[in-house]
């Protein structure tokens, strides 16, 4: 074989690994998805859906009430982090803090980890209220 032949058959097969990487870079990118939602979307979620619905807020802003029944995670713990990471994997997460920062550092924070759906409310749980969506105080 000559080597033009050789060297177009060695471009051809970096190119071809080339696009087949980014090709499934692409695809875990898109698999791991934060979606910041509205309450709309975030009430049909929580109603309609099968994941963890996670707040992320101080016990002291908890006790002026919850969307549903919320796991309770304080974003300002040592351990968040750690307690992150023993929610199961596969499972959709619905979360919301006071105004919708810390739920937004939470989701980036859990598609790091390796979680696949996250829907975080925009605006967060004092827009919630404000709106007149349901909270339970």
């Amino acid at each position: 074989m000559n080597t033009h032949k050789i060297t177009a058959i060695a471009s051809m097969i970096m190119i071809s690994l080339t696009w087949i990487s980014c090709a499934s870079d692409k695809q875990t990118s898109d698999d791991m998805a934060v979606e910041q939602v509205d309450n709309e979307t975030f009430q049909k979620l929580i109603t309609e859906g099968n994941g963890i619905l996670l707040d992320v807020r101080t016990e002291e802003e908890i006790t002026n009430g919850v969307i549903l029944e919320p796991k309770k995670i304080d974003f300002s713990s040592a351990d968040f982090s750690e307690q992150l990471d023993r929610l199961p994997k596969d499972s959709e997460i619905y979360v919301y803090c006071a105004v919708g920062g810390r739920s937004g550092k939470t989701a980036e924070l859990l598609k790091e980890k390796g979680f696949k759906k996250i829907y975080n409310l925009r605006g967060g749980y004092e827009e919630w209220k404000k709106e007149g969506y349901p909270v339970n105080e």
